[in-house]
């Protein structure tokens, strides 16, 4: 998905509307300066991603996690495109009856994308330089 196509309050919005809703937890990936595997100065990310896959893969993960917290709903998504520092990179919304269940559940979902989702990340640091990177945590 392009960056600015969607926004952390669309997802919320998408959420409310359910009497049973006590919680809303929300997460916010951006583009962070240092490099986790390397020293360098990042300045950009090439986030690329099988789509088909992708999608199906984060659906899963929103059905399982849904169903093993009780969640009334939830949003992931990501985005495929350049990310200049500070913009998102990805973006979680739920909504449960207790926020328990919604602290977990949030923990859970970013773990499970980390590990599962097919999204490629291309670090691109201020000397001209670059390194596709994994996302697996």
């Amino acid at each position: 998905m392009e960056k600015n196509s969607v926004s952390l309050q669309d997802l919320i919005e998408e959420l409310e509307g359910d009497q049973k809703i006590g919680a809303f937890t929300s997460f916010i990936g951006v583009l962070r300066e240092s490099s986790d595997k390397t020293n360098k100065k990042v300045v950009q990310m090439d986030v690329e991603a099988w789509p088909e896959r992708a999608s199906d893969t984060m659906n899963k993960i929103a059905e399982e996690i849904g169903m093993k917290y009780q969640l009334i709903g939830m949003r992931l998504i990501h985005f495929e495109c350049i990310i200049g520092l500070g913009e998102p990179i990805v973006l979680v919304a739920i909504s449960s009856e207790h926020r328990k269940e919604a602290f977990a559940a949030l923990e859970d979902v970013i773990l499970r994308y980390k590990q599962e989702s097919p999204v490629w990340k291309k670090e691109i640091y201020d000397d001209g330089s670059s390194n596709w990177i994994t996302t697996a945590k």
